[in-house]
This record gives C-alpha cells, structure tokens and sequence, in this order.
C-alpha cells in the first residue's frame, strides 16, 4: 500500500512539470433535423336558458310594436351633368316635443321616420293600492327595421358621369332640441334611410315588467354601379348640438346604400320617477 501511494504522487508531480497553457482552436459542423407537431383544439359552447316567471296578475300594459320595411330595386339611373345638392341650415333647432325631417334630391330613395308610445295609466283598476293587491304593471316595446337594396334576380343599375358635384351639407342646424329629432337627408341614388323609435312606459310604483326587443335587417345586393368623375361630399358642420333626449340623423350622397337607427324603450316606474 506504501509504495503504490508514492508511485502515484511520483506522476502527479512529473505532470504538474511538464503542464502548460496553450490556445486551442475547434472548428465544428452540426446538422440538427427538428421536427414541431402542434394541435390546437378550441371548442367553445354557449348555451344561454332566461327563464322569467311572474307570479303577480299583470292588470296593466302598454305594448308597442314598430316596423319600418322598405324595398329598393330594378331601378336605373342613368345620368350626366345632373348636379344635386341638399341643404339644411340653421334649421330644425329648439324644437320641444317630436319633430321629423326628411330631404331628398336624388333619384329613387326610400326615407322614413316612425315614432311609436304606449303608456297606461298610474291608477290600478278598480282604484287598488297597486302591488300590494297583486296589481301589476307591464311594458313591452318591438322595433324592427327592415331594408332590401337590390333583389336575387335584378338588383339597381347606376351609369353616370361629369357630375361636378353632389352634396349633403347640414349647417347649424338639428340642435338645442328637447324630446325626439330624427332627420334623413339624401342626395344620392337609390338609398334607404329609416328611424324608428318604440316606447312602452307602465306607470306602476309597486312593480312590474319592462321588455324591449330590436332587430336591424338590412341586405345590399346584385347592384352595378359604374360611374366616373363625380365629386360627393357629405357636411355636418356645427350642427346636431345640445340635444335632451333623442337625436338621429341619416346622410348619404351615395349610391345604393341602408342607413337606420333604431331605439326601443320599456319602463316601468313611478310617474315621479321618469
């Protein structure tokens, strides 16, 4: 055991002689082949059950519905130098209660504006106490608009040129009203332009049941538009301003196009409360 210990400390010193430091350079080709599968799965499922049960005997209702359907094809319109313009200024402003405008100076265009309102009485029938003897207030309004540019077999056809300009300008106008404005206004071809407004108020300050429903259906197909070198342009310039209530406006100078807005409203409450 004595002599193989020293042995071995005999090399590791003769190694540690003869060491040294040196620059070592290696130059080395790697191919790598790789190879990334990646599965990605999303499934996402919604299934949405609203259930409403209403113990109480619904005695008092206002109920809307609203609909506003227009149609706009087998049309043409050929035109040159046929130069339109629309304009509103200082109009239509500190108006109270309803007011509704529509202008038109193009061809073939379809403009409608529809106010609708239920509203029952706040007394229960047969001078109840309301809720408390199972009186109860309901409201329910429906709007639906409805416009069709263009149809399956023929849709609308629009060949014009060198018009140098065709305009809708809205100056200071459509401000400072206090209720309902609604304002279409068009210097374009074959266009639709619809508001529609539903409002359903239960006077009942014991309880009741509001429900609303909108639906917007509106389709632009199977026209042909070829025109050159015409100028459009579409102002509103100060103008649609310091309103209270509900304000809605349409302006097109195009061609075969849908424009609507669309507010249906349910309440119920206390007449103090509105």
């Amino acid at each position: 055991m004595k002599k193989t210990l020293l042995a071995t400390a005999a090399l590791l010193a003769i190694a540690y002689a003869h060491s040294a430091f040196a620059d070592v350079t290696v130059t080395a080709e790697i191919s790598k082949t790789k190879d990334i599968d990646v599965t990605v799965d999303i499934d996402i499922i919604k299934d949405i059950d609203i259930t409403v049960t209403v113990t109480n005997s619904v005695t008092k209702a206002a109920e809307v519905d609203s609909l506003i359907n227009q149609t706009n094809f087998n049309n043409d319109s050929c035109e040159n130098c046929a130069e339109k313009i629309d304009e509103i200024i200082d109009s239509v402003n500190a108006n109270i209660g309803v007011v509704t405008v529509n202008q038109s100076t193009g061809n073939n265009n379809n403009q409608g504006s529809v106010l609708t309102a239920a509203v029952d009485d706040l007394t229960p029938p047969g001078g109840g106490n309301g809720g408390t003897n199972g009186f109860f207030g309901y409201a329910e309004a429906q709007g639906a608009i409805d416009q069709r540019n263009g149809g399956v077999n023929r849709g609308n056809v629009v060949d014009s040129d060198t018009i140098l300009f065709r305009e809708d300008r809205m100056e200071g106008s459509v401000s400072n009203n206090l209720g309902v404005a609604m304002v279409n206004q068009a210097a374009g071809q074959m266009l639709n332009q619809a508001n529609n407004v539903a409002i359903a108020i239960s006077l009942d300050p014991f309880g009741g049941v509001a429900l609303t429903e909108g639906e917007l259906g509106q389709e632009t197909s199977n026209n042909v538009n070829h025109e050159s070198d015409i100028f459009k342009e579409a102002n509103i310039l100060s103008s649609v301003n310091g309103n209270q209530g509900v304000t809605l406006v349409n302006q097109g100078t195009g061609n075969m196009s849908n424009q609507a807005n669309l507010l249906t409203v349910a309440v119920t409450a206390a007449a103090g409360s509105l």
